[in-house]
């Protein structure tokens, strides 16, 4: 959701800043001004580009999954070791020991969140590379269709259905962006258990 609310946003600023230009088609006299609506949100779910964006992300998240669970098995039997040798070890050597665990358990938890940054990090990325395609096509399509404005149609209450140019977009965006190369910087390096 939060890649729609973006381009929202954006379509939004641009609608926002062609009032001016309708409202001076309308001083002049002019009132054949066109406007096209657009349902972002479908087009992003449904072009091939996310689709790809998705897969890409979903299979480096189950490969981030697989390294964060073989950390969390090895420090759960780090902890139930410890809790073994508590009895025999001098309180200073337990307290040296659970001291090492924390900060084990610490840079795991570190990890965990860099993976997760990076991870949303170049999913954002990756959808900006949609976001710009979409307004470009957008842009391209005003120019050949003559419209001066284009409204995301989660802004509007109405439209006739011939104002919807999404289906053409999308058909552009799938021809143009049918793959995003979704870059993840590498993982931290990942604590090892003793």
């Amino acid at each position: 959701m939060h890649m729609f609310k973006k381009l929202s946003f954006i379509l939004l600023l641009a609608t926002i800043s062609a009032v001016p230009a309708i409202s001076s088609y309308a001083a002049d006299g002019k009132n054949d001004s066109k406007i096209a609506v657009v349902d972002v949100q479908r087009i992003v779910k449904e072009s091939l580009a996310a689709k790809d964006i998705n897969s890409q992300i979903e299979k480096t998240r189950a490969v981030y999954q697989a390294a964060i669970t073989k950390q969390e098995d090895e420090l759960h039997k780090t902890d139930q070791e410890l809790a073994k040798q508590q009895s025999v070890l001098s309180p200073e050597a337990f307290q040296q020991k659970a001291k090492e665990f924390k900060s084990r358990v610490a840079d795991v938890q570190k990890d965990v969140q860099a993976r997760r940054v990076q991870l949303e990090k170049g999913y954002d990325d990756a959808v900006m590379q949609i976001q710009k395609a979409v307004l470009d096509i957008v842009a391209q399509l005003a120019n050949e269709k003559g419209f001066v404005m284009a409204i995301p149609t989660s802004q509007i209450l109405y439209a006739k259905p011939d104002m919807n140019i999404s289906d053409e977009v999308l058909k552009r965006l799938n021809a143009r962006l049918p793959k995003v190369q979704v870059r993840i910087e590498d993982a931290p390096a990942t604590p090892k258990a003793k």
